[in-house]
């Protein structure tokens, strides 16, 4: 679905990455650095339209141009949805305000 959308030129930029030594339950570096730089190769045909960053965060951000932003705790990347009894709880936060929309982009994607 990435490189379709990169084919129409959507640009889509990628913040990921936590890191905690003391903790196993944040990050796993040893497969989350290969695997962004499995894309960045993947997708170098397309210039500046894919970017990635290694960014320390827990954030859940996704922005649709100016369009709208979902701010939450859903792992987009990594969990598939397969809701089950006694699976955690999710939550996110959708809005269509221009201005909360800048600052999120200006925060997070200013790369």
């Amino acid at each position: 679905m990435l490189e379709e959308a990169l084919k129409r030129g959507v640009r889509i930029k990628i913040l990921y990455g936590i890191s905690d030594p003391s903790s196993r339950q944040y990050g796993k570096p040893d497969e989350t650095v290969p695997l962004a730089a499995s894309l960045v190769k993947k997708f170098s045909r397309y210039g500046d339209l894919f970017k990635m960053k290694y960014g320390q965060t827990h954030q859940k951000l996704l922005i649709c141009d100016n369009r709208y932003f979902v701010d939450g705790s859903f792992n987009f990347l990594s969990f598939k949805g397969e809701f089950v009894d006694g699976t955690r709880s999710e939550g996110a936060t959708y809005s269509e305000d221009l201005v909360l929309i800048q600052h999120k982009r200006s925060a997070y994607f200013d790369f």
